[in-house]
């Protein structure tokens, strides 16, 4: 007959053949480690740079305020946790948002309607 009968398919299937993982030799792999994470300027390890930063944050007279878009605070090159390393936290305010619209934000409603605030923000190319 052209149909094996049950015992032989099941011959066909012997303990004592190596299994799948055995055959093509596959092997349990542990998850890379994770990069050691500097816990203050928030860069792996081996590109701390907060050698680079202030000991003691500066004081300055002028209010820093930064409009960041929920995306770059996820970034891990992002620049705006350096900034608040640098400049003491009651004088650096970072607003994040997508739009930031007049009557939602006491501190941004008080820099733009203060005369002298000065806005800056890069240019089309991100590198202006």
């Amino acid at each position: 007959s052209l149909i094996p009968s049950p015992s032989r398919i099941m011959d066909h299937f012997q303990d004592d053949e190596p299994s799948f993982t055995e055959q093509f030799d596959i092997r349990q792999c542990d998850a890379p480690p994770s990069r050691a994470m500097c816990g203050r300027c928030r860069r792996p390890a081996t590109v701390c740079i907060c050698c680079c930063l202030p000991d003691e944050p500066f004081k300055i007279g002028s209010r820093v305020v930064i409009l960041q878009h929920p995306n770059e605070e996820s970034r891990s090159l992002a620049t705006v946790p350096l900034l608040t390393q640098c400049v003491e936290t009651s004088r650096c305010h970072v607003i994040r948002g997508k739009r930031f619209d007049v009557g939602r934000n006491k501190v941004l409603d008080l820099a733009l309607s203060s005369a002298d605030s000065i806005l800056l923000f890069p240019g089309d190319k991100g590198d202006q």
